[in-house]
């Protein structure tokens, strides 16, 4: 039993991974699927709902500022299949990651106590993640995370690998009582191996 698993980028897949398993989802049944940006999963959701018609496939993306909640985004694609499954991180993976308060305070080497307990409020998660590393107290963290004086980009040129690296201890069951969004991705991959299993044993 196989799924393909679509997301954005590189950062996303750790989060999404530990999601999917504590779904109930082999490890060795997943098939990674980076497309490289929201809009690139946009443009193949049509694809990706022919395919789902004959076997499970997971699309996570950010819900950004694109709609004022998942649910109403995913009504406004109109894409539709019976293995399909759509579900938005509010507003971004980011916000998944800082649900999990512990390891996020650990990680950025700040307090605990001023990382946000509603991450799926957060209008830009990724942006409040920076923002509390430039709170702390390692400069070797700061450099990674924080963009340098005079360049546009939003996140420093380590954030990356430092963002992987920091979700090897992050925590779905901590993060799930923090965010909403991610308790109901949880179910909802749930839900779909339950189904598809149940149709293999010639149930559904």
């Amino acid at each position: 039993m196989y799924c393909r698993l679509v997301y954005e980028g590189r950062t996303d897949l750790p989060i999404l991974r530990t999601a999917m398993i504590a779904a109930g989802w082999e490890t060795s049944s997943l098939l990674p699927d980076s497309r490289n940006g929201k809009s690139n999963i946009d443009a193949a959701l049509a694809s990706l709902a022919q395919e789902a018609k004959a076997r499970p496939v997971v699309v996570v993306r950010d819900l950004d500022s694109d709609a004022s909640c998942g649910p109403q985004w995913i009504t406004q694609q109109s894409v539709t299949a019976r293995w399909l499954t759509i579900r938005i991180a509010v507003r971004s993976i980011e916000a998944w990651f800082l649900a999990d308060r512990s390891n996020a305070a650990k990680c950025l080497r700040v307090a605990e106590r001023i990382i946000t307990t509603s991450p799926d409020d957060e209008p830009n998660a990724k942006l409040a993640l920076v923002a509390l590393a430039r709170r702390s107290s390692s400069n070797a963290i700061k450099g990674r995370i924080v963009p340098r004086v005079g360049f546009s980009a939003v996140v420093g040129t380590g954030y990356a690998a430092w963002f992987e690296e920091s979700c090897a201890d992050w925590d779905l069951r901590a993060a799930e009582k923090h965010s909403e969004s991610l308790r109901r991705a949880v179910k909802a991959f749930a839900t779909l191996r339950e189904r598809y299993e149940d149709f293999l044993n010639g149930n559904g």
